[in-house]
């Protein structure tokens, strides 16, 4: 129950606009704060490295944002590489497929009917 008043505790004040990490433990205990209203989404050095990724692509100018920006560029990274994941199966399938469609003339003939050929060309 703790726990659930918690989460929705930073739910609320995540809105706000919070100033960006500073030091190594401010970016530990900030980036806890994320992941918890995140959810699990994928393992948690990589959704550090997602959040430290997105801090250094923000504009100079920016030094408090709402900790929702980076839950929602959480999810959309992780949206990003099950869509990447998602291409390359569709490609894969459709490599097969048109692989599987090659006509008898096109495919390696064996030795011996290499040289069949050849001797009734001669």
């Amino acid at each position: 129950m703790i726990q659930k008043l918690k989460i929705l505790w930073l739910k609320l004040i995540a809105r706000l606009p919070h100033s960006l990490p500073v030091g190594m433990q401010e970016f530990e205990t900030w980036a806890e704060k994320i992941i918890a209203l995140a959810g699990p989404i994928a393992d948690e050095r990589s959704m550090k490295y997602v959040l430290a990724a997105q801090i250094i692509s923000l504009k100079p100018n920016i030094s408090k944002v709402p900790l929702t920006e980076f839950v929602n560029s959480l999810r959309k990274a992780a949206a990003n590489q099950i869509a990447h994941a998602k291409f390359q199966e569709i490609k894969t399938a459709q490599q097969e497929a048109a692989a599987a469609q090659t006509t008898p003339a096109e495919v390696t003939a064996t030795p011996e009917a290499a040289a069949t050929n050849e001797q009734q060309k001669s």
